[in-house]
């Protein structure tokens, strides 16, 4: 039986790490959760390197096994493991909006890091189970601008899934070509914001890297601190306006890697 192990994704703090990883087992295919509850389990230099972390982890006895999810624990300074002891996360269903289509997860290619959690071809986002709530604030926003046929921000194309019950854990975004947004481009992202407001939007983090400066103008990205027009508070909506007017400003000037994009 030939298994082939691949980190995909982790999460890792100074006490306890959520691994992410992709099975090839049998022509076969599948998404791993591994979540080491006590670091010090781990060699330091095995944590975040794929072939040592695969190397150690596959020393755990019934690691070549039918699961999915385990939780890697030291209890009284022996190592135990609990085998699906918790469910992979899935965005819930009512944040899966409109008639897009569905995407394996396993089937895109990784081209580059947009952000943390911005990694698959044609931009887009997927996550851990905490990041859930930011992502599903981001669809709400592309999908109120898909139905408002805005081009203020990139194309939402559909949806993320993994495992056979297609469970959804993020999105894709259309590429776009541009730079991040500077001082020079101030004027132009003003009136593009002013655009969004027009639409009952406040982006929330306007920063450099948060803007593309594409050949058809401004756009948008990273709306997971987007608010929408409160219904009955016109003099807190011009508050929120003008809050963004300002984050934009400071964030053009702002010439330090806040929010830089990471391969």
């Amino acid at each position: 039986m030939s298994v082939r192990d691949t980190l995909l994704d982790l999460d890792l703090s100074p006490i306890d790490c959520l691994y992410r990883l992709q099975r090839d087992q049998n022509n076969a295919r599948r998404v791993l959760y591994v979540n080491v509850t006590d670091i010090s389990i781990l060699p330091e230099d095995t944590r975040t390197s794929n072939d040592e972390l695969v190397r150690e982890l596959s020393k755990i006895q019934g690691w070549d096994g039918d699961w999915n999810t385990v939780t890697v624990s030291k209890l009284d300074s022996q190592v135990q493991c609990f085998w699906n002891n918790f469910e992979a996360h899935a965005l819930p269903k009512e944040n899966i909006l409109g008639q897009y289509p569905f995407f394996d997860v396993l089937d895109l290619r990784i081209i580059t890091r947009k952000k943390l959690r911005v990694k698959y071809v044609n931009n887009g986002s997927d996550g851990f189970g905490f990041e859930l709530p930011w992502i599903a604030t981001e669809i709400n926003v592309y999908h109120d601008l898909a139905r408002e046929e805005s081009t203020l921000a990139p194309r939402l194309l559909g949806y993320v899934y993994e495992g056979p019950e297609r469970r959804v854990i993020g999105y894709l975004l259309e590429e776009i070509s541009g730079r991040p947004a500077a001082l020079v481009d101030l004027e132009d992202c003003k009136k593009a914001l002013r655009r969004l407001h027009d639409l009952g939007l406040v982006h929330g983090d306007p920063i450099r890297h948060n803007i593309v400066i594409t050949d058809s103008g401004p756009k948008f990205i990273d709306f997971e601190d987007a608010c929408r027009k409160p219904s009955d508070d016109s003099k807190g909506w011009n508050a929120m306006r003008e809050g963004d007017l300002r984050k934009l400003e400071k964030g053009l000037m702002d010439t330090s890697n806040n929010g830089q994009p990471r391969d």
